[in-house]
C-alpha cells in the first residue's frame, strides 16, 4: 500500500514518535492511516528497531557497544547515533555499558557533544558507562578538553569489563 502524503508524525506500536522521513526509512509497512487523523493508526513495523550506527553484545551483565562508523561527523549520523545510544538507557535493560571505539577514526565536536549528553543521561538513569579503545588522536582531544575527567576511560574492553 503506498504511503499517504498527509502524515507528518507517526506513532509506532511501542509509542515512539517518528518524523515522516524516519518512518519511511524505518522499513515500516502501513496498513491504515485512519484517514490521516492518527486516532488509532495500525502499522506493521519491520526494521524500525534496527541499530544502524551501533552493534550491541552482552558480556555477562554488561552491554558492549561498538560503533559501526569510522567517521562520526555528519549531523544525520550523529543524530541517529544519539537516538540509538539514548534508547539503550531509556529501556532500562542496559545498566552497565562499555562504548568500544576501536572502529572510530574521527569524531566531530558535535559527536563529542552527543557523547556528553549521553553520559549525563546514563548517569541520571543510574547506568555505569566506560569508554574503551579510543584512538590516540581522539584521546588527545578528550585530554585537551578535559573530557578524560568526565568519562571513565579504559585502554581496552577487557579492562572495562573487569571493573564493571
Amino acid at each position: 500500500m503506498p504511503i499517504s502524503p498527509c502524515p507528518t508524525d507517526l506513532t509506532l506500536l511501542g509509542g515512539k514518535i517518528l518524523s515522516l522521513l524516519e518512518f519511511q526509512s524505518s522499513g515500516a509497512i502501513v496498513f491504515d492511516w485512519s484517514d490521516c487523523g492518527f486516532t488509532s493508526p495500525a502499522f506493521l513495523v519491520s526494521g524500525a528497531t534496527n541499530m544502524n550506527r551501533i552493534e550491541i553484545s552482552k558480556s555477562s551483565n554488561v552491554s558492549v557497544v561498538r560503533f559501526k562508523d569510522q567517521k562520526i561527523i555528519d549531523p544525520e549520523t550523529i543524530q541517529e547515533l544519539g537516538e540509538e545510544l539514548f534508547s539503550l538507557v531509556d529501556d532500562g535493560q542496559h545498566n552497565k555499558l562499555v562504548l568500544n571505539f576501536s572502529n572510530v577514526e574521527f569524531l566531530s565536536s558535535a559527536a563529542l557533544g552527543k557523547l556528553i549528553t549521553f553520559e549525563k543521561k546514563a548517569k541520571r538513569t543510574g547506568a555505569d558507562l566506560i569508554l574503551t579503545n579510543i584512538a590516540p588522536e581522539i584521546y588527545q582531544v578528550f585530554t585537551i578538553t578535559n573530557l578524560d575527567k568526565l568519562f571513565k576511560i579504559k585502554d581496552n574492553e577487557a579492562d572495562a569489563l573487569a571493573v564493571l
